[in-house]
């Protein structure tokens, strides 16, 4: 197990590489995201799930994991929030900072992760987990980035349809519901789209990871060193958060897939969906930016610890 994630780092490694000596372009980085949001964890998720043999236990898990990741979520919002006031943060950076030391990407390096360790069904109920954290953006987490605005637009029935049609929307929500829908209707995926999905799929994690890489090498790491907020909020990011998280699956009586899952999920660097957010409501996304970094960075370490932390309690 520790030879897969050694791999993974490995190609993070090389998109950093790749990027410092001008082999990867911003453009080409840019690109490369979309390629992979849009098509390759689609396609990744579209087939995994589609050639499961889904049963009700597996939809019962589905729902079950996705409403106690979101329960999990807030209450780590809510840690999060209490931490910011008792530590003094400055009012205008406080709501990134509490968006960074919550949201896990348990998308970009959550989907291969949960596949490498529980294959198919990792998979799945990471889906699950990322579904509960989109659903998270698009409410509480707009809501946070838009708490120190002076002009507060009021709620109405349009703008939360928005919200609604994003989480619905995500390319990784559609890819899932396809899936499900292959998997429960009995579309065999022994034939040429089949081959396609897995082939653009099976791109999904290097090219993922190379991506990463390549957006650590744009930062500078001695300015995000000398940032006590940073540290802080690396260290409650990748550390405090998934032992609470551990030491919570202890007592809930869930199975062990859904425990491993739960903890390998929140044990990620921020998301990067944090500073896009951050920017689009005119928020600090830089410092978001540097956190996600830090984290990103941080997480070589922290990850592998986290995996023998699951081995050892479940």
């Amino acid at each position: 197990m520790y030879g897969q994630f050694f791999v993974i780092f490995a190609m993070i490694f090389t998109g950093f590489l790749l990027r410092k000596i001008g082999f990867i372009k911003e453009e080409m980085n840019n690109s490369l995201n979309k390629f992979i949001v849009y098509c390759a964890y689609p396609c990744l998720l579209a087939y995994n799930i589609g050639i499961m043999d889904m049963t009700v236990d597996f939809l019962l898990d589905f729902i079950l994991m996705l409403c106690v990741s979101e329960v999990i979520i807030l209450g780590f919002a809510l840690y999060a929030r209490i931490y910011g006031k008792l530590r003094h943060f400055p009012v205008r950076v406080s709501n990134v900072i509490e968006l960074s030391m919550t949201c896990p990407n348990n998308g970009f390096m959550g989907f291969p992760m949960g596949l490498a360790m529980l294959g198919s069904t990792g998979l799945f109920l990471m889906t699950a987990q990322n579904s509960a954290m989109n659903i998270f953006f698009f409410t509480y987490a707009l809501y946070a980035l838009r708490r120190n605005n002076t002009n507060k637009n009021k709620l109405t029935v349009k703008a939360a349809a928005a919200s609604v049609m994003k989480v619905i929307l995500n390319p990784n929500i559609v890819a899932l519901f396809v899936g499900l829908a292959l998997s429960l209707l009995h579309i065999s995926l022994d034939n040429p789209i089949g081959v396609y999905l897995d082939y653009i799929g099976g791109a999904a994690t290097p090219m993922a990871m190379i991506f990463i890489g390549s957006t650590l090498a744009g930062s500078n790491f001695l300015e995000m060193i000398r940032n006590r907020i940073v540290w802080e909020a690396t260290i409650g990011k990748l550390i405090i958060l998934p032992v609470l998280t551990a030491v919570i699956m202890l007592f809930v009586p869930l199975s062990y897939e859904m425990k491993v899952i739960m903890v390998l999920g929140v044990c990620f660097p921020t998301a990067a969906t944090v500073p896009m957010l951050a920017e689009q409501e005119k928020q600090n996304h830089e410092l978001s930016s540097k956190i996600l970094f830090f984290s990103t960075v941080l997480s070589m370490a922290t990850v592998p610890i986290t995996i023998t932390l699951i081995e050892a309690l479940f």
